[in-house]
C-alpha cells in the first residue's frame, strides 16, 4: 500500500528493469503506487543517443551513468548496462564523482534529507572485476572505504549477480565477507529471480545497509519491470 505522508523515512524502490526505454508506463505505476521518493535503476540500456530526462517522472530528477567506453573496451560488449537514480525535485541528491567509477558500472551520490546517508549502486555482470582483489582490495572495497570517509551511514544495492541464497559459493562468500568487514548487512531475503537455466529462485538483488545505523525501517520484494522484482 502507499506509505502515509506522516511517516518520515525515505522510500526507496529498486529495480532491474532491462532497458527502461519503454517501460516508461510501468515504471509510472509503480511510482504512483509506492510514493517512492528515489527509484534506483540498473540496466537502463541509455547511451548518448537517449535525451538526458527520457523517462523522468513528472517531480523528478535523474542522475544517469551509462555504460562507459572504459568498460566496453575493457570487457569487449557494446550494450545494455547503464545505471540511474531518479529522485524527487525537492530532496538534494549530491554526486560524489571521485567515488563513480570511470570503468565499472557504479554511482555513488549523498541523500541530504533529514538523516543523510550514502547511496551506491552496483550493476555488477557476472564477467566484471568488480569484486576481484587487485593491490590488496577489489574495486567495492576500495569504493565502500572512500564512501566511509564520508559517512557511516551507508545503503548499497543493485544487480550483483551474485545469490545470497547459495551459501557455498564462492563468490557469495566474498561478497558476504566484504560487507561484513565495513559493518553492512543484507536486507533483501526472498528470491527477486528464477535462473532459467536451472529453474531456481535466486537473491542476486541486493541492498546493503550499515547493520548499527539503522538505516533500514523496512524492506520486502514487489514486482518489477522486468523479470526481476523490484
Amino acid at each position: 500500500p502507499p506509505r502515509s505522508k506522516l511517516f518520515p523515512y525515505t522510500a526507496l524502490f529498486r529495480s532491474n528493469c532491462r532497458s527502461i526505454l519503454n517501460k516508461s508506463e510501468e515504471l509510472d505505476h509503480i511510482i504512483q503506487e509506492t510514493d517512492a521518493d528515489i527509484i534506483v535503476l540498473t540496466e537502463t540500456w541509455m547511451d548518448s543517443s537517449v535525451p538526458q530526462q527520457s523517462c523522468v517522472p513528472e517531480g523528478y530528477c535523474i542522475i544517469r551513468k551509462d555504460r562507459s567506453e572504459n568498460f566496453k573496451q575493457k570487457y569487449g560488449k557494446l550494450g545494455g548496462g547503464g545505471i540511474a537514480i531518479i529522485h524527487k525535485e525537492n530532496i538534494k541528491v549530491e554526486r560524489k564523482k571521485y567515488l563513480t567509477d570511470e570503468t565499472e558500472e557504479i554511482l555513488w551520490v549523498q541523500i541530504k534529507v533529514k538523516e543523510s546517508f550514502m547511496l551506491g549502486v552496483i550493476y555488477r555482470s557476472e564477467y566484471t572485476d568488480v569484486i576481484k582483489e587487485s593491490e590488496g582490495e577489489s574495486k567495492i572495497e576500495e569504493n565502500i572505504r572512500k564512501a566511509t570517509e564520508i559517512s557511516n551511514h551507508l545503503i548499497i544495492t543493485g544487480d550483483f549477480n551474485i545469490d545470497m541464497s547459495n551459501k557455498e559459493d564462492k563468490d557469495t562468500q566474498t561478497l558476504t565477507n566484504i560487507y561484513h568487514s565495513f559493518g553492512l548487512q543484507q536486507c533483501i531475503k526472498k528470491p527477486t529471480r528464477i535462473d532459467k537455466r536451472y529453474n531456481k529462485p535466486t537473491i542476486i538483488d541486493h541492498i546493503w545497509a550499515s547493520k548499527d545505523e539503522n538505516m533500514i525501517s523496512q524492506a520486502g520484494t514487489i514486482h518489477g519491470i522486468s523479470d526481476h522484482m523490484g
